[in-house]
Parts: structure tokens; sequence; C-alpha cells
């Protein structure tokens, strides 16, 4: 039978359960599956009364090109075609049919240009674009004895357990890297408990951002407080031009950051000309809130430019945006707001 993308209503659900099973058996090379009940933002690909595939499907306000509109984000693509070669056609079918259904599509995160998934939209002549990490230590000592990839090398370790030090000598790396910067502090920097349309003016005035979801204050309170199931450590901070998302996480034995306290900028804007007061807002507030490590990543152009200016350091990033070819001509890169928010990047750093 011809193949069809439905809604995830219960009466799929025990086809999507079986799709599931299915794929557990088969041992498919995934770390996901369908939901195992009815999603709102799942949509499934149907082949007469059996699930073949499906993807989550969430639909938000945001901008494309000089225009608002509902923009959808694609996210955790499954396919039959992953064990069985009889249904290899099913994910080609699949981004297809949601792109002729909206237009305004894109996905984010995917791992690594390497992975099926953005091969995939790359055969099919998306515009796939590498969201840059970038990192700032802000606590040396510990970040040399705690970090897997540092405290296993001798030189590392003992230097780590030299008191100050360690925390000087990144402060000069960071300042000679960022020798051009001459910034100072920011001015009106606060923590809030939520945001008000007051605060989120910057999204407002970045009419020259050609891609992005809303950043509008009713937004970000929904991300950030509603929707997380733990919004611990999420903290909102406002300054004169923008504001600031930041996540503390304090990890226990992990495989990138050992046992290190470390903030995530998950999200934040300026106003034009004001982009240096957020990324040293970021700074100040995650030393506030003790981060040894403060990350983030960022695709905005005049954002990084400012980030390199204050001498951070970068590492290879495995965090994409993709837009369809009928949103190449309208989207650049260098002026897309994206964040790890964006994609489940806050639970999978």
């Amino acid at each position: 039978m011809p193949l069809s993308l439905v809604p995830y209503t219960s009466s799929w659900t025990k086809a999507a359960q079986a799709f599931n099973r299915r794929l557990i058996d088969a041992q498919a090379p995934i770390d996901f599956h369908l939901c195992e009940e009815a999603s709102a933002v799942q949509y499934l690909v149907v082949d007469g009364e059996d699930v073949r595939g499906g993807c989550l499907a969430d639909i938000e306000a945001g901008r494309v090109g000089a225009q608002t509109a509902e923009i959808i984000s694609i996210q955790s693509p499954l396919s039959e075609g992953l064990f069985d070669p009889k249904y290899a056609g099913v994910s080609l079918w699949m981004v297809r049919e949601i792109v002729r259904r909206w237009p305004n599509s894109y996905s984010i995160g995917m791992g690594s240009l390497n992975r099926p998934y953005p091969r995939l939209l790359r055969a099919l002549r998306w515009k796939v674009a590498t969201v840059p990490f970038y990192f700032r230590v802000l606590h040396g000592g510990r970040v040399l004895r705690s970090m897997p990839s540092l405290s296993q090398k001798k030189g590392a370790r003992l230097a780590g357990s030299i008191p100050v030090l360690p925390s000087i000598a990144f402060n000069l790396l960071h300042g000679w890297r960022g020798r051009r910067w001459t910034g100072g502090r920011v001015a009106g920097l606060e923590t809030v408990s939520s945001f008000s349309a007051k605060d989120t003016t910057a999204w407002d005035r970045a009419t020259h951002l050609t891609f992005g979801v809303s950043r509008d204050s009713a937004v970000l309170n929904r991300r950030y407080r509603e929707e997380m199931t733990d919004h611990g450590g999420v903290t909102f901070a406002r300054f004169d031009g923008g504001f600031l998302v930041l996540k503390i996480t304090r990890f226990t034995n992990h495989r990138h950051f050992g046992s290190l306290r470390v903030a995530t900028w998950a999200d934040g804007l300026a106003e034009p000309g004001k982009e240096a007061s957020l990324v040293t807002g970021a700074e100040e507030l995650a030393t506030s809130m003790k981060a040894d490590l403060l990350i983030t990543n960022q695709l905005y152009e005049p954002i990084q430019r400012v980030i390199q200016e204050r001498g951070w350091l970068s590492h290879p990033s495995n965090f994409l945006l993709a837009v369809p070819p009928s949103l190449t001509d309208m989207v650049e890169p260098a002026t897309s707001h994206v964040t790890r928010r964006d994609g489940d990047g806050l639970v999978n750093l």
C-alpha cells in the first residue's frame, strides 16, 4: 500500500509499539524509539495498518528570511529501513513529504555530518551548517584535575594540584587569544525569576536575523520553566539591551566533563551592537554561579566574533543546523540564531 504521514493518535499506539519491538529485536543502531504512547508532536509513516517510521515535528513561531512564520523542527527520525532493506526508501519519502506539507522545516543537532540522517539531508540538497562549539575555563585547577581528556595526563594532573596557578594560566591564555578585547563590566546585569516582555525586546529588534525560533518572553518561560522535566539550575538574567539563560549542571564521572560544574549558555540575545555585553554577561553570570567551565554553541556571526575577541577556545562541534532547498535562498547561517535548546542538547550535552 502507499505510504502515508499521519499524526500519532491513540489508534496507532499498538502499531507504534510493534515497530519499536522490531527495532529492538533487529538491534538497529539507534539510541531512541518512537513514543510508546500517542504524542501530539510525533508523526508516523504508515503502510496500511503497520508503522514503518516516524519523527517528531514540533511547530513553533519563528523567523524565516524577513518574515514571521511557523517553522517546524524535525527531530529523531526513524525508519524500518534501518534494519530491513525492503523499506530503505521510507526515510527519503518521509523527509520529502514533511517538506511538502511544511516548507519551513529544519533539523538541528544530529550528532555529526557522517551520520545517516545528515547524509540523507545533504543528498536531498539541504543546506547543512555546523554550529560552532566554544568554551571558557573559569576554574583552571578543577578543569585540569577533573576533565577526563586532561586528568589522564600526568603533567596536567600535577599542574591542577597547584592552587590558583592553573586559573591564572587559563586567564592569561584567554587574554592572549583575545588581545583585541577592550570591554568592561555589563550594565544592568541581574537575575530574574521569569522573563517579561520588556526583558526580551532584543528579539523584536533583531530584524536582521534570517532564521530562528521566536525568543519572546512567553516562549522562553515555557521552554525553560514549564516544559523542562528538570529545570533546576536554570537561571534567567537581563541586562541593558538583552537577556541570558544559563543552566548549571554538576556532572559526576561524565565521559567528557568528569565531575565538573559546567555552565551551559543555553540562550540569549542582544540588541544589535550590544553583543559584547551578552558575551561578558554570560561570563560574569557563570562565574557568580561558581561554574568551572562555560560552554555554548553559537551560529550568529556577531556573537561568534565577540566570543573570539574574548579569547574563548573552540572544539569540533557535533551540533548541526539543516534547512531544505526551499529556504536556502532566504536563510544564511551567519544571520541565524539557534541554540542547543532548539534540539535536545540540554539533555544530551
